[in-house]
């Protein structure tokens, strides 16, 4: 699936992957798709203006990777399994 790394189909498929990432509504739909509450979520994205504006609008925390952060999703992905460890 376009735009949908390796191992994230199944919630790009419930709409958390497309234009319309800037309305609540979308980010609900995406959520109850893979059965997550908005307390239990967070936003991962690339634009301040769709992936930044939606999660807000939705009530989660975002966030944001590529050229406007500096973080790449590898280095989120790093960080999650050393925190998961405990290990560097």
């Amino acid at each position: 699936m376009a735009g949908c790394p390796d191992g994230l189909h199944r919630q790009c498929r419930h709409g958390l992957a497309t234009d319309r990432k800037a309305r609540p509504h979308a980010v609900f739909q995406g959520l109850h798709g893979v059965g997550v509450k908005a307390s239990d979520a967070v936003m991962i994205g690339d634009n301040p203006q769709t992936d930044g504006e939606g999660a807000a609008l939705a009530g989660i925390p975002a966030i944001l990777i590529g050229q406007h952060s500096g973080l790449t999703l590898a280095d989120l992905i790093e960080q999650t399994v050393v925190s998961d460890t405990g290990q560097a």
